[in-house]
Order: structure tokens, then C-alpha cells, then sequence
């Protein structure tokens, strides 16, 4: 059996953790900032992201091999469900794969069952600030592929159906 056939997307929670850590010191580590990895700190935001957002993490077999976490936006002056991106890795094993489309493909599904918008940030800040945003082109090609509307630094999925004037739900 192929290993890409093994994989589990699921809502992330307090469970995964251990997972969620392992990734994101992978990124510090691929952008050459491991030094500055900060083991408690990562903990404490990541489980913000948990207890205050969405998240979705990505298993092959029992592997993380991504993760797309979300954070509620707000308008200034009132508060929305809608999504915005905070983080959206895929291990570098597993790039190339179904791994970041069937993340988004569930953060896209929660989004349309709640009628939400979700905002989906394209820009790699780490790769920016050396000034090598290598994953800018495929990152534009997966968010244009799914029908997402370009909108400044931001790709937006508009829900289905319109939210009421009382905010989305």
C-alpha cells in the first residue's frame, strides 16, 4: 500500500500537541532558526491556537506530516468566526504529495459547514525575511487551483452562501 494512502486529516486538539511541536521546530530548523527555537513559547502558542481557533493536523500512519492552523479574525469592533491561516506547513517529506490539499480541504469543509470565510495567508514570513520565498509559487498555484480571490497578501474563500448581516455564525 502506498504510505500517501495512510493519511489521517482530523481536527486538531490538545492531543496533538507533541505533533504540532515537531513540525513547527522542523520549520525552525529548515529556515535555519532552530537556535531561536523557544520550546516553551511554542507550546504556549500552539496551544492558544488550539483553545482559541481551528486547526487541522495530517498523519501518515502515525507521522505528522502537516498541519493548517487558524486563528478567529475580528472586525475591530465585533468579533466574526471567521478563519484566518496562522500556519500552514507540510514536512518537507511529504511535499509534493496529497498532504496540503486535503488540509485544506478541511479547513475549506469546516468553513462551508459553518458558513464562514476563510482567509488563507500565502506569504511565507520566515522565507520572506531571508528574502527566498520559495514556496510563494506553489502555494499561489494550490490556493488558485481551489478557486480562492486574490486579495492583497491574503487569498480569501468566499463561503456559499452569503453570512447574515448579524455576523457569521
Amino acid at each position: 500500500m502506498n504510505e500517501i494512502t495512510r493519511t489521517l486529516v482530523k481536527q486538531a486538539d490538545m492531543s496533538d500537541l507533541p505533533g504540532l511541536k515537531a513540525l513547527l521546530k522542523e520549520r525552525a530548523r529548515e529556515c535555519g532558526d532552530l537556535a531561536a527555537y523557544d520550546d516553551d513559547y511554542a507550546s504556549k502558542h500552539l496551544i492558544n491556537l488550539l483553545m482559541n481557533g481551528t486547526s487541522f493536523i495530517a498523519y501518515v500512519g502515525e507521522e505528522p506530516a502537516g498541519a493548517v492552523m487558524c486563528s478567529r479574525t475580528d472586525q475591530a469592533y465585533k468579533p466574526s468566526n471567521d478563519l484566518q491561516t496562522e500556519h500552514f506547513f507540510v514536512a518537507r517529506r511529504w511535499r509534493g504529495s496529497e498532504v496540503g490539499e486535503k488540509l485544506l480541504l478541511a479547513a475549506e469543509t469546516h468553513s462551508e459547514r459553518h458558513n464562514i470565510f476563510l482567509f488563507v495567508n500565502y506569504l511565507d514570513w520566515d522565507e520572506s525575511k531571508k528574502g527566498e520565498p520559495r514556496a510563494l509559487p506553489a502555494m499561489q498555484r494550490l490556493y488558485r487551483r481551489r478557486t480562492y480571490h486574490f486579495v492583497g497578501v491574503t487569498y480569501v474563500r468566499r463561503p456559499k452562501k452569503k453570512p447574515d448581516d448579524g455576523g457569521s455564525k
